[in-house]
């Protein structure tokens, strides 16, 4: 019988403003965003899939200050899955990755940089 793995790798940019939950235990709330691209009847089309990320403690500390809009990041963690209920309403359940890794691929963008990462007046169409 074979293991269950809960392993994610995620490489994408962050989105929007992290919220950081100071306190005994550190923890920071992020998004990142990753695009797939696939060809949809003849036609290449892209797709972003928005993922809910946190990380606790020393790491959230550590990593904090990397975690701004527009920085483009390599995540290794794993699924959580947790459950809430609103109002005496039904149990909500949502699923983030707890991030174990992290690295800075590219930092936020510079005032001239578009989100993107490429510099503003920069043509890029393809010469041929």
């Amino acid at each position: 019988m074979s293991a269950d793995v809960n392993s994610i790798h995620l490489v994408g940019e962050v989105v929007g403003t992290p919220r950081v939950t100071p306190g005994r235990v550190s923890c920071v709330s992020f998004t990142v965003r990753t695009l797939e691209n696939a060809n949809v009847a003849g036609e290449y089309k892209t797709f972003t899939t928005l993922h809910d990320c946190v990380v606790f403690g020393r790491e959230a500390d550590a990593w904090g200050p990397d975690i701004v809009a527009g920085a483009r990041v390599d995540i290794t963690g794993s699924m959580i899955s947790s459950a809430y209920q609103k109002d005496g309403g039904p149990k909500i359940w949502s699923k983030k990755v707890k991030a174990k890794t992290f690295a800075l691929l590219r930092p936020r963008p510079t005032a001239h940089e578009t989100p993107g990462g490429i510099p503003d007046g920069f043509d890029d169409e393809l010469p041929f």
